[in-house]
Parts: structure tokens; C-alpha cells; sequence
């Protein structure tokens, strides 16, 4: 994940800390233990610089799994050598207006409101290294997550608006079934 930051930033691509990764740096100072990979975050505007420097990334020892648009926009890269993640996923997000109003798109997964990603972003320090973060890291966290963000909870997943999750039934409607089942586990029964 480091090697992958120092190459984006070398390209003047600003970086940072995403979903699961800066839930684990701000909750536990260090990686969620039961989350698999690292995720990192690019501003949409940057995507053509980065899709250039795929080549260079491959060269750091990563191979690109998935790029994708649908279910999340997002590059996926495997290294088995890092240690702590052997998957880097870095998520492009794009600045959008919903009744005139500037908000983040997050992966077509639901709007955030603008000031969270409004550049510039802080630094924290992440296992001893600078990583850029969300604006407001706490509340951001908190808009992901829930109020009870600060509660680990193994598989508990960020926030989705119900568009993104009607075109994930739309295009595949065979798992109808189970997103009910996932509905009312996390919205219904967890009440």
C-alpha cells in the first residue's frame, strides 16, 4: 500500500485512507484484523494518470486483478509480499450536484455530503507512515458506518443508497433472495 501511494504521489495523484482501512487507522491505529485487503481513494479527476502508471504499479511487485465500474468503481491490485494486505484496492470517486447541492459520488454506492473530501485532506500517521484521510474523519466514519462506527463488528459493511443496490438486483436478479436476507439481518432484525 505504501509503494502504491509513493507511486500515485509521484504522479501528483493525491491518495487516501478508504472504507475499512481508515476505519481500522482511526478505530484500532492499524488494520481491522478480520478485513482482507487496503483500500485506498483517488478523486475521479485523476483516473486517465492513473490508469497510465498501471505498468509502473506491476513493475512494484502488484498485478492488477479487477477494474471495474459496476458494484463499486474501483482498480484491484495483489501483492503477496506486502504483509499486512495482500490486495490494494483503490476506489475512484467522483464530485456530483443533487438539487443543486456539490456532494461526493462513493462508487455509485451513495452521495456524501462535499466537505468530507473537499481537498485539501489531512494527515495522520497509519503504522508510521503520512496518509491522507477524509476531512472530518470522525463524522465521515460516522456517515459510513453508523453512530456505533467505534464498535468493531466483523463483517459490518459501509453505507449503500438503495439505487446502487437496485441496479446490483437488476443485474443479477437470481440473488433476490439474498439481498432480502442481508436486508433484514442488518436493517430489520439489528433493531
Amino acid at each position: 500500500m505504501v509503494r502504491i501511494r509513493d507511486i500515485l504521489a509521484a504522479h501528483g495523484i493525491v491518495c487516501f485512507l478508504h472504507y475499512g482501512t481508515c476505519l481500522g487507522a482511526v478505530r484500532e491505529k492499524g488494520f481491522i484484523p478480520h478485513d482482507d485487503d487496503a483500500d485506498l481513494g483517488i478523486y475521479a479527476g485523476d483516473l486517465a494518470k492513473l490508469r497510465k502508471i498501471i505498468p509502473e504499479i506491476e513493475a512494484a511487485g502488484f498485478s492488477q486483478i479487477e477494474d471495474r465500474e459496476w458494484g463499486g468503481r474501483l482498480i484491484q491490485f495483489r501483492d503477496t509480499g506486502e504483509g499486512y494486505a495482500e490486495q490494494v484496492d483503490i476506489f475512484w470517486e467522483k464530485q456530483t450536484r443533487r438539487f443543486g447541492i456539490r456532494k461526493w459520488d462513493l462508487g455509485g454506492r451513495v452521495l456524501c455530503p462535499y466537505r468530507f473530501l473537499q481537498p485539501p485532506l489531512p494527515v495522520i500517521d497509519f503504522l508510521g507512515e503520512p496518509f491522507h484521510v477524509p476531512n472530518d474523519t470522525e463524522n465521515f466514519l460516522r456517515f459510513l458506518y453508523g453512530k456505533d462506527w467505534r464498535t468493531p463488528r466483523p463483517g459490518a459493511q459501509s453505507r449503500y443508497g438503495i439505487l446502487f443496490q437496485l441496479n446490483k438486483l437488476r443485474k443479477n436478479p437470481g440473488k433476490l433472495f439474498f439481498y432480502l436476507r442481508r436486508f433484514f439481518r442488518n436493517h430489520i432484525l439489528r433493531r
